[in-house]
């Protein structure tokens, strides 16, 4: 049984565990490791990223535990195909736009001043590209 994608998470892992409970009836009982591994492989592709994390992770994880971050994972995509989050990622592309046409855009080289960065080595320090510094990085020596 794989998950329709208009199917709710709650739903579809109340189904899966009401399989597990009927094949325990009959002394069939699903390990928790093969219920997990069953029930992430027959996610839709929007909880590919969820999966492959969980597929990879370094302890094992618990039907129990496994439920809890479907549905919190359920919850993020439901936000992120929102209105409300559509609405946020629009208002900040609109912001950005209107600031870039009224001339308050921010460049790249406008965003690294004052920050330390000092323009691809142009200053102090062994790299500065001064003319006519002919012990550039060897030191001071004297050829007396």
């Amino acid at each position: 049984m794989s998950k329709d994608p208009k199917q709710s998470m709650e739903d579809y892992l109340r189904s899966i565990k009401h399989i597990a409970h009927s094949l325990a009836s009959i002394r069939t009982p699903v390990p928790d490791i093969d219920l997990v591994q069953v029930t992430l492989n027959r996610l839709d592709e929007d909880y590919h990223n969820l999966v492959t994390t969980l597929s990879y992770g370094t302890r094992l994880i618990t039907f129990d535990d496994l439920r809890s971050k479907l549905i919190h994972y359920e919850q993020q995509l439901k936000f992120l195909k929102s209105k409300d989050f559509l609405g946020i990622q629009h208002q900040a592309l609109a912001t950005s736009f209107v600031s870039s046409k009224s001339g308050k855009s921010t460049s790249a080289s406008q965003s690294t001043q004052g920050n330390g960065y000092n323009g691809g080595n142009k200053g102090k320090g062994r790299n500065n590209n001064r003319k006519g510094n002919k012990n550039q990085g060897r030191g001071n020596h004297n050829s007396n």
